[in-house]
């Protein structure tokens, strides 16, 4: 019987958008997390996340998610924490602060 090889997911980089849309969305832009993943199957092989944030992390629309940054483009801090998943094949699951990827302990992928 073979073992499941375990996900690996490269991160690639974070970086940010500022836009004009706080009136469709409440945000001051988009950060963009560039990720490759390993060992599953070719539709989630390299992917970009992109997340709407603002620097309070209060958005200016009701019913409106967003995260906040910190501002710092060198070493970023986004709250709240970063949840992604393939359904049942792998979950990230992290806070990114002062520029460092902290794992959370429901995470079943590996951040390289």
């Amino acid at each position: 019987m073979s073992e499941k090889a375990a996900t690996q997911i490269r991160y690639l980089g974070l970086d940010f958008e500022l836009q004009d849309s706080e009136k469709r969305t409440g945000a001051e832009g988009v950060a963009r997390f560039r990720m490759e993943v390993e060992n599953v199957p070719d539709e989630w092989d390299d992917w970009i996340v992109r997340v709407p944030f603002n620097r309070t992390g209060i958005p200016k629309i009701p019913d409106q998610v967003v995260w906040a940054w910190d501002g710092n483009r060198e070493k970023p801090t986004l709250t709240p924490s970063f949840l992604y998943h393939a359904g049942d094949a792998w979950r990230v699951h992290f806070f990114m602060r002062s520029g460092v990827i902290e794992p959370c302990s429901d995470q079943t992928a590996t951040v390289v």
